[in-house]
C-alpha cells in the first residue's frame, strides 16, 4: 500500500481539500454528514483523479473503442477525459455535490 498507492493517494486527499478550500462553505456541511463526505470524495475523484491515464494491455480479443484495438496492443485510457464527458455529468467541468 504504501509504495503502491502512495502518490495516487496523496493526490486524491490534496485534490479534494482544494475544493474544500475554494468553498470554504463546504467544511461544516460535510463534516457532519457521511454520505455528503462519500459523495464529495467521489465528486472529487471524478473531477480530479489521482492518476489522470491508465495504461493498459489489450489481452483477450480484438475490440473496437473509438478505434480498432487488437490483442497485445497498448492503450492509454485517460479518467481525467472520461470523467469529463458531458454527456454522463451534467457540468462535466464543476465541482458538485449535486
Amino acid at each position: 500500500m504504501l509504495f503502491g498507492a502512495l502518490e495516487t493517494g496523496e493526490a486524491m486527499i490534496a485534490n479534494l481539500l482544494r475544493e474544500i478550500v475554494l468553498s470554504p462553505e463546504l467544511a461544516a456541511p460535510l463534516a457532519g454528514n457521511t454520505t455528503l463526505r462519500d459523495r464529495a470524495i467521489d465528486e472529487s475523484l471524478r473531477l480530479e483523479p489521482g492518476a489522470s491515464f491508465v495504461d493498459r494491455y489489450a489481452v483477450v480479443a480484438d475490440a473496437r473503442l473509438g478505434v480498432a484495438t487488437w490483442a497485445g496492443d497498448h492503450v492509454i485510457v485517460s479518467l481525467a477525459g472520461a470523467n469529463r464527458d458531458p454527456a454522463a455529468h451534467r457540468r462535466p467541468d464543476e465541482f458538485s455535490l449535486q
